[in-house]
């Protein structure tokens, strides 16, 4: 039986939200707190959400056709993995210069960078491997060496 050909589309969908909801809380993590701001945060995150998906799904990209489970959970699985390990690690870096930038103490910086780096990965990690797996999925095999 093969995936639905939204599936990736979907992964990919839910990953931008929740990282739009994280950057427009951080952005505007000191506004006042009353139902203006909770709407303006509301409509501010699924506009950023709604333009990421729109160019990233344009022209048919991130659908998948006639591919069976085994295949995509295997790529997906892979490219997860690679994701997080890579997100992580960038994440976990760039967190750590601004907090010794900001504070001068590189001890407290690695705990709260690491922390941040983790975390903020979990929700773009996903995001990074569906739109890497239906890369993958997509582009041609490439021709057997004669």
């Amino acid at each position: 039986m093969p995936v639905p050909s939204q599936l990736l589309r979907v992964v990919f969908a839910a990953s931008a939200l929740a990282c739009s909801l994280i950057l427009m809380l951080f952005l505007r993590g000191r506004a006042p707190q009353d139902d203006l701001n909770w709407g303006l945060l509301l409509l501010g995150t699924v506009g950023l959400a709604a333009v990421i998906c729109a160019l990233a799904f344009r022209g048919g990209r991130m659908r998948v056709q006639g591919v069976a489970w085994a295949p995509l959970l295997h790529g997906f699985l892979w490219q997860l993995l690679g994701a997080y390990l890579v997100c992580a690690t960038l994440l976990t870096l760039i967190g750590w210069c601004l907090v010794v930038w900001v504070t001068r103490s590189p001890l407290n910086a690695a705990a709260l960078a690491l922390l941040a780096g983790a975390w903020l990965s979990l929700w773009l990690a996903p995001g990074v491997a569906a739109w890497r797996t239906a890369q993958r999925l997509q582009s041609p095999a490439p021709a057997a060496l004669a």
